[in-house]
């Protein structure tokens, strides 16, 4: 589902990222893949390179990124406490 989001996203800086260091970012006017460096991804995002972030399960925990504006969880399981990490 995240290369149909990434195409709908058309226009703004979205970044896609998986678990295994994998990845999706439009290039031009396509949705590429990509290599993600965690760490990297992460200072990119604090300096602005991204809008819109897609985040999997590999973001559930060990992700601090204190400057998202919003976070909307699809999918969500029915288990509390994952939600809860994912929000915190």
């Amino acid at each position: 589902h995240a290369r149909r989001l990434m195409e709908l996203l058309q226009g703004y800086k979205a970044v896609s990222v998986f678990g295994g260091e994998t990845g999706l970012v439009h290039d031009e006017n396509e949705v590429t893949d990509i290599t993600i460096d965690y760490d990297i991804f992460c200072d990119d995002f604090e300096k602005g390179l991204y809008d819109v972030v897609i985040g999997s399960q590999v973001m559930d925990e060990g992700f601090n990124l204190p400057s998202i504006g919003a976070v909307i969880i699809a999918g969500a399981g029915k288990a509390s406490i994952p939600n809860i990490q994912r929000i915190g």
